[in-house]
């Protein structure tokens, strides 16, 4: 199936999205994927899954009004000393982010004592970097909180949405964390930054 008729099929299930789920759209779409334009039966369920899902996903996941200005009041806050954090989780049942909890001045490995060893976040993070001359800056990192003990529906949602959560936090630099609170310390996140 062509992009073309991909993205017809995108514009005709969402017309009367509304407050749809994600899963409600995917029968839309194949509703009309089975029908056809003119009787074409132009598809089934897999074909829908494997071509629509990707590029429905990235745009299901909702970034409420109210997280977006508590991230632009995060970011801009003036910081003198200490590591700062926001965490985000995805609403699985409603397809919104939501903030978790915020904390100040908190040290590399309580953070990563706090994070779920089973769950994704996104981590929004102020971090105090000492630079070899002895000025101190507050790079602003997205960690990408990922453990591989995570149900798998939540990473595909979380990999999904983090392009469009990056953007929205406005960040450039991520570090990626995989093994949980083992492999988040404050070496790598250290070395990451320093090497750039």
């Amino acid at each position: 199936m062509g992009s073309a008729n991909q993205n017809k099929y995108v514009r005709r299930a969402t017309r009367d999205l509304g407050s749809k789920s994600a899963a409600g759209l995917i029968g839309s779409i194949v509703k009309l994927v089975k029908s056809g334009d003119d009787g074409e039966r132009e598809g089934d369920i897999n074909t829908v899954h494997s071509q629509f899902c990707p590029i429905i996903m990235s745009h299901t996941v909702d970034i409420p009004q109210e997280l977006k200005a508590a991230l632009r009041k995060f970011r801009f806050a003036k910081r003198n000393a200490g590591h700062a954090a926001m965490v985000i989780k995805i609403n699985k049942q409603k397809l919104i982010m939501e903030e978790v909890e915020q904390f100040d001045d908190i040290s590399i490995e309580d953070l990563g004592e706090e994070l779920p060893g089973n769950a994704p976040r996104y981590v929004l993070l102020s971090y105090e970097l000492s630079h070899s001359d002895g000025r101190k800056s507050f790079p602003l990192v997205l960690v990408n909180w990922a453990p591989t003990s995570s149900e798998m529906s939540l990473l595909t949602l979380h990999a999904s949405a983090f392009l469009d959560f990056q953007s929205t936090a406005d960040v450039s630099k991520v570090i990626e964390v995989r093994d949980g609170a083992e492999g988040f310390t404050k070496d790598l996140i250290d070395a990451k930054l320093l090497m750039n």
